[in-house]
């Protein structure tokens, strides 16, 4: 009998016999322990891969030994075939944000996407890539540590604000609520955040209490005690016809109008001949030549330096006698004496894009290769084919962030390469990953290649992840 299977069997045996009160240990543990190996079980009577006493349509790892079933994350995978750990915290490497180093709780105090466990050598409390002890402002991200007047403190926190909207308090219209936009409905210099009392319309009534808010009112008159402003009522209908007959509905009464049956409320007449100008009769077309004119451009064909192509202005450019319109085209440039695939008049071999044509042969990087063939993007992800490793990404994702995004976790939201992540309003990301970085790669079409969960679909891949896979694609 296998050893794994009997144990299995026993200490089922084991567990039964005490339930039924047949046997009793005395509290003695090791009596039972040494009283295991000496049960005999039956044989196994169902399917068992791995030969670990679980029959394989229920055990969570059936091609791995596991008969204690420990499932740590309850996914209904079981951990000795959950994913690769190699510190042994029960996060899988790929999720995990130190995963060379035991950190179970995956505590990460500056939010940079490095577990507190192995950060100790660049602590990086804003994220932004620079140590705290080298960063010139080290509660604020700046990657570019941009120092204007050169004191050793960076532009993003020289000046003071109190509300941590980035917007300066001198500048800002609302120096104690947060307001990054600074909208100023009003343009009374108090932001909205702060204003108790925005007016939009500027007629010095409180947006709040404005029976018009949107049109000036400062009377708020009211006729009909609809409570909507009668600045703001419907428009009042048009005038009604002139009492008189007016047939073309021009508001001209038929007797005074100078065109009847042309509207023309402006009455224009040019000429004061007392027809209106719309009504007056085009001039008659000029009279055909009194020869024959097969062209038609009103020159006698006996004349005609082009008889079958109407060319009234005659150009004779060679002064052969023949009209420039009836010339025959110069006939195409000679092919050249060599192979031409595309048929630009430039030899293959010394063609810089051969199945393109590109006559003037541009090459703006000067690597071998014409602009015209240079990059080749069929799915438009910004990413050349011959460097794209996943060729039909789609930009912005269909499916990613599938609920919201959050803080620390990525996707391709708009039409942009550049990935996209939750923040916090009025802070700068902690990380900046753009395509070119993930070699072409959405969000989404990294969780499916790594095969994630979820919460990756409904909340944008994180900084490990990202990570991870980065590392993975430009090896």
């Amino acid at each position: 009998m296998n050893r794994r299977n009997g144990f299995h069997y026993a200490t089922g045996f084991f567990t039964a016999m005490i339930l039924a009160g047949c046997m009793d240990f005395g509290g003695h543990g090791e009596d039972l322990e040494a009283s295991r190996d000496n049960l005999v079980a039956p044989p196994v009577t169902c399917p068992d891969r791995d030969l670990d006493g679980i029959c394989d349509n229920v055990d969570n790892c059936p091609d791995d030994e596991n008969p204690d079933q420990r499932d740590t994350d309850g996914n209904g995978l079981g951990d000795a075939c959950d994913c690769p750990d190699i510190d042994g915290d029960f996060i899988c490497d790929f999720a995990d944000n130190c995963p060379a180093w035991k950190n179970p709780d995956q505590n990460d105090t500056d939010g940079d996407g490095i577990g507190d466990a192995c950060d100790s050598a660049c602590p990086d409390i804003d994220g932004d890539k620079i140590c705290n002890d080298v960063d010139n402002c080290p509660e604020w991200g700046n990657p570019f540590q941009e120092d204007t007047d050169g004191d050793g403190i960076g532009d993003a926190c020289e000046c003071p604000d109190a509300d941590k909207d980035t917007v300066c308090d001198p500048d800002d219209n609302c120096p104690h609520h947060p307001n990054l936009g600074q909208e100023d409905v009003d343009l009374d210099g108090l932001g909205d955040a702060c204003d108790a009392c925005a007016d939009g319309d500027g007629d010095l009534v409180c947006d709040i209490d404005d029976i018009c808010p949107a049109v000036p009112n400062p009377d708020q008159l009211d006729t009909d005690g609809d409570g909507i402003g009668d600045v703001c009522e419907e428009l009042p209908p048009p005038p009604p016809p002139p009492p008189c007959s007016d047939v073309d509905g021009d508001l001209v009464c038929d007797i005074d109008d100078n065109c009847v049956d042309i509207p023309n409320p402006d009455q224009l007449d040019a000429d004061g001949d007392g027809i209106g100008d719309v009504c007056e009769e085009l001039p008659p077309p000029p009279p055909p030549p009194p020869c024959s004119d097969v062209d038609g451009d009103l020159v006698c064909d006996i004349d005609d330096n082009c008889v079958d192509i109407p060319n009234p202005d005659q150009l004779d450019g060679d002064l052969d006698g023949i009209g420039d319109a009836c010339e025959l085209p110069p006939p195409p440039p000679p092919p050249p004496p060599c192979s031409d695939v595309d048929g630009d008049l430039v030899c293959d071999i010394d063609d810089n894009c051969v199945d393109i044509p590109n006559p003037d042969q541009l090459d703006g990087d000067l690597d071998g290769f014409g602009d015209a063939c240079d990059c080749i993007d069929k799915d438009r992800d910004f990413i050349c084919d011959v460097d794209d490793f996943c060729p039909f990404t789609v930009v912005p994702e269909l499916t990613v962030p599938a609920v919201s995004l959050w803080f620390n976790r990525y996707a391709l939201v708009d039409g942009d390469p550049v990935f996209d992540t939750g923040g916090v309003k009025g802070q700068p990301a902690p990380r900046l990953y753009t395509l070119e970085d993930t070699r072409g790669c959405s969000c989404e079409q990294i969780i499916a290649a790594l095969n994630l969960g979820q919460g990756m679909l409904d909340h944008g891949c994180s900084i490990s992840t990202m990570e991870f896979w980065i590392s993975q694609v430009n090896e």
